[in-house]
């Protein structure tokens, strides 16, 4: 499958979709459900069992369609893509942490490179008030007009979790326990989970609870600090998809009637938590958007990207002196380096796999960027061109089946990679497959060890309902979703936006003003978000989770 080109529109005021002379909608007020995970296929069946009154009438009532997500397809870049506008080459997110190819480390990703320039912020600087509850990538929470709780990225009560930070108190006095909504594993029971039926209900009884307390404390602020934009954000979604795929789909209720009812139980919760939060904003001049992230689909296999560019002979595991040598630099190396799962003869390695993502992402090993290189810079595109045709190539030796969906050279994809010092290569797995980081000698695949759970899947979905929203149905990516909401709320468009303004969704189409603006203008890295014991903290969260390896 080609990979879309996220810059195809960029051609100013005409990648967006528009009537000339059409008079806006008149939307004064924004109300967005993010349902982390969820895709049509899923929703609809949960629809079909009676589960989701509520997002039923809303897919019926107004325009529906597949959202496709960010490569890589997965929480971080996808989420911070629907904030800002921009595709990851731009914001530079393709990962929960953030990798220095020169020092070899990895560090959690905060919103200091992002400071002001969400959808949030520009609601707030065009007059309107903002409340954002819960939404992932917004740590540190940021000043604004309006207020933000920031999610389950956040280290805990111990850092700051609100801003204003006065509204913290006013949270743990409304939500006691609002400590469980950022760790949703603290009393999760791993050992069971599969086999026990008794401790799969109770697990999913913890979601369904947490997926009540956050509706309950969002539409509790949202009362008594009224907003004009107000977001919404359930993680529990995507656990449900990552910890009971199996029985979440129609199949499920042959294999297991009770798990699939659970199952449908938490749906039934869902919608319930969406309908009480759209009765906590008033409905008149108000645009609804429901969307996620990503989708979902079955988890069959994990590949070892590494353990396949030694197959190529592109990665060189080290042997006796390299040995040696990889011991002592292991020993003298304070910094916090993640490996690849072997020792690595890097003066004859062209490429490798530094991080685990739903997508692979491969760097060239470049003298000059990475610490031990060995490709000259003048010879740079001609191994990343045979790398990427090896990789196209690839059938596993040991059983002759082939991994990819699609493998291509990042630079038309990312805007400022070589900026950011983001990946050379992206491998776009079949259904089905996941990457992990660690290499093993003579394994490149293995089957997943949670055959119930569910895969990341490009395609999730997106609702939009109001007063002069088309009825019907039409595929969106996530990258358009800033831009129509600021043209809906009469908000300016910054030119630097990357998606295209909606107007094929409503009746009178869609008049956008935009704003020219720079997206590098007054950037900063920001100073870090995270203290090392905090990153420790939230690395350890996000493995339980099974984001990183």
């Amino acid at each position: 499958m080609a990979m879309p080109d996220p810059h195809s529109h960029e051609k100013g005021l005409d990648r967006h979709e528009r009537t000339q002379g059409a008079i806006p909608p008149p939307y004064r007020r924004a109300l967005i459900l993010g349902l982390d995970a969820l895709g049509w296929p899923v929703v609809e069946s949960w629809i079909e069992a009676g589960a989701m009154p509520f997002l039923g009438a809303l897919r019926k009532q107004g325009h529906r369609g597949a959202l496709r997500s960010t490569l890589p397809h997965q929480t971080p870049a996808a989420w911070t893509t629907f904030m800002t506008g921009v595709q990851p080459g731009t914001h530079g997110i393709v990962n929960w942490e953030r990798f220095d190819p020169l020092e070899q480390t990895e560090c959690l990703h905060d919103m200091g490179r992002l400071e002001g320039k969400t959808i949030y912020h520009h609601v707030s600087r065009a007059g309107l008030k903002a409340g954002v509850a819960m939404q992932p990538m917004t740590y540190p929470p940021f000043e604004l007009n309006g207020y933000v709780l920031s999610g389950f990225d956040g280290p805990g009560l111990d850092a700051p979790f609100a801003w204003p930070r006065e509204l913290e108190r006013e949270i743990l006095e409304r939500c006691p326990e609002h400590g469980k909504n950022l760790n949703p594993d603290t009393e999760w029971r791993e050992e069971g989970h599969e086999a026990d039926d008794a401790v799969f209900c109770a697990n999913l009884d913890l979601l369904i609870e947490r997926t009540r307390r956050t509706a309950r404390l969002a539409t509790d602020l949202q009362r008594a600090h009224p907003t004009d934009v107000w977001m919404v954000y359930f993680h529990d979604p995507d656990l449900v998809m990552h910890r009971a795929w199996r029985w979440s789909v129609p199949e499920g209720v042959r294999e297991n009637p009770r798990r699939h009812a659970k199952v449908l139980e938490y749906a039934r919760a869902l919608d319930e938590a969406c309908r009480v939060c759209d009765e906590a904003m008033p409905s008149e001049g108000r645009l609804t958007l429901a969307l996620s992230d990503h989708g979902q689909r079955a988890d069959r296999l994990r590949v070892r990207l590494n353990s396949v560019l030694m197959d190529l002979g592109l990665l060189v595991p080290a042997s006796r002196l390299g040995l040696l040598k990889d011991f002592f630099r292991r020993l003298t190396d304070k910094a916090k380096r993640k490996g690849v799962g072997l020792p690595i003869d890097w003066a004859r390695t062209k490429a490798f796999m530094p991080f685990q993502a739903c997508t692979g992402f491969v760097y060239v090993n470049l003298k000059g960027r990475q610490p031990f290189g060995s490709v000259e810079p003048a010879d740079y595109e001609k191994v990343r061109d045979e790398t990427i045709e090896a990789l196209r190539g690839y059938a596993d030796p040991r059983t002759g089946e082939r991994y990819f969906e699609a493998v291509g050279a990042t630079d038309g994809l990312f805007k400022r990679k070589d900026a950011l010092k983001l990946p050379d290569i992206y491998v776009q797995p079949n259904p089905g497959v996941e990457f992990v980081r660690r290499a093993k000698r003579g394994e490149a695949a293995f089957p997943t060890k949670r055959a119930y759970a569910g895969l990341h899947d490009p395609e999730g979905l997106y609702v939009l309902s109001g007063a002069g929203v088309k009825p019907g149905e039409s595929p969106a990516h996530i990258c358009d979703l800033a831009p129509t909401l600021l043209a809906c709320l009469g908000v300016d468009v910054p030119s630097y936006m990357e998606g295209s303004a909606l107007g094929r969704c409503f009746e009178a189409g869609l008049q956008v003003k935009t704003r020219p603006a720079d997206w590098e203008e007054d950037e900063s890295t920001g100073t870090p978000g995270y203290t090392a014991a905090q990153q420790a903290e939230i690395e350890s969260r996000l493995s339980n989770l099974g984001y990183l390896d």
